[in-house]
């Protein structure tokens, strides 16, 4: 274990100083409205695990910090921005604590600090215009179930290849979106130009998009899908290729009732997930989360991941575990957490790969 406590206080000395550069160059008035417009905030998170075999890790859990803000352009019309950065505060092999968003882009693992998000946009009666590195559609379909504090997230090609970004599908970088928030129905649509892959496809890479339905209060509904442009036929391994015909259809369901909230998540991919060899296959997943607040400050939850390839996949490579955990939250939602992942998972030899974890984290969140 090794704490990165320079890399830290330069990231946090960091963000006042962009701040007060950007206000030196406006006008008074102009730097008066940023000033008041512009927010700092983070959250500090540590996770730490035993499996069954004995073996104990403690590792970083998504750490990060971020400015977010926006301006008034005229009638109607606000501007926008976040900058997010990922704090790698725990260095760690992270060999036993296993979740689908390992916090950093594709070979990002070993730095410090990494970029999480960076978007610029503007908010019109017609909709958002936003560029950058942000959240994709087809994730406003994942945030149904990928909601636990430890694990999860494996299942639907959320994150594949790292965060999600060479294929659209989690944290997208060089992506175009046009969001529109209605009463009832809401619409996402997103174009990458990332010019990473081994076929570049010009100015779109990969596309996507999402429809939401809110039917009655509490309940959503949502589709989302996402296609590669640019794959590869063979695409190399330990690289950010990824194969021709990479592409996945996401439902979901969502029923938030206060105390009770349940999210249900199904995917179907083809092309868009890599097994223990890393090939990458075609399939099906599934995910659940639900969560019950017993106290004002206590929350239980509970839920699983199961992930199969389809039939003319070789091997008998599967991703299946069931969860268990408890929460207790205070000041400004920072948490204490336990998890339990009670596997069921097999390597391509039909092996169980991976025995059950018991995680204790925490989030202090600012």
């Amino acid at each position: 274990m090794r704490i990165r406590s320079l890399s830290l206080m330069r990231v946090f000395a960091a963000l006042p100083t962009a701040v007060a550069l950007l206000s030196m160059s406006m006008s008074p008035l102009a730097s008066q409205n940023l000033a008041d417009h512009m927010e700092i905030y983070g959250s500090l998170r540590f996770r730490s695990g035993m499996n069954s075999a004995g073996d104990f890790e403690i590792d970083d859990k998504l750490s990060r910090v971020g400015i977010r803000g926006e301006l008034p352009m005229g009638s109607e019309i606000i501007a926008f921005a976040r900058v997010e950065m990922g704090l790698n505060i725990i260095q760690s092999p992270g060999q036993l604590v296993v979740s689908g968003d390992p916090g950093f882009a594709f070979g990002e693992d070993q730095d410090a600090v990494t970029t999480r998000l960076g978007t610029l946009g503007v908010r019109t009666p017609w909709g958002d215009l936003s560029f950058g590195k942000q959240w994709s559609p087809y994730s406003d379909v994942g945030g149904f179930t990928d909601r636990y504090n430890i694990f999860g997230g494996e299942a639907i090609g959320l994150y594949n290849l790292g965060d999600g970004d060479p294929s659209g599908t989690g944290r997208a970088s060089s992506a175009l979106q046009y969001r529109v928030e209605g009463g009832v129905l809401s619409f996402a649509a997103q174009i990458q130009n990332r010019s990473s892959g081994g076929n570049d496809q010009n100015a779109v890479d990969t596309y996507g998009g999402t429809l939401t339905a809110s039917p009655a209060e509490g309940l959503a509904l949502a589709v989302g899908y996402n296609r590669v442009l640019d794959g590869v036929e063979d695409p190399a391994p330990n690289s950010e290729e990824v194969p021709e015909g990479d592409e996945s259809l996401v439902l979901g369901v969502s029923v938030d009732r206060g105390r009770w909230f349940v999210g249900y998540t199904v995917a179907w991919f083809e092309g868009h997930e890599l097994d223990d060899e890393g090939r990458f296959f075609s399939g099906l997943g599934t995910e659940l989360y639900m969560a019950f607040r017993a106290a004002e400050a206590w929350k239980l939850l509970g839920g699983f991941n199961i992930l199969n390839p389809e039939d003319e996949h070789p091997g008998e490579y599967r991703t299946s575990y069931g969860l268990i955990g408890a929460e207790y939250s205070f000041v400004n939602e920072s948490a204490v957490f336990l998890e339990v992942k009670l596997e069921a998972s097999q390597d391509s030899e039909g092996d169980r790969s991976r025995p059950t974890i018991y995680g204790l984290g925490m989030r202090f969140n600012f």
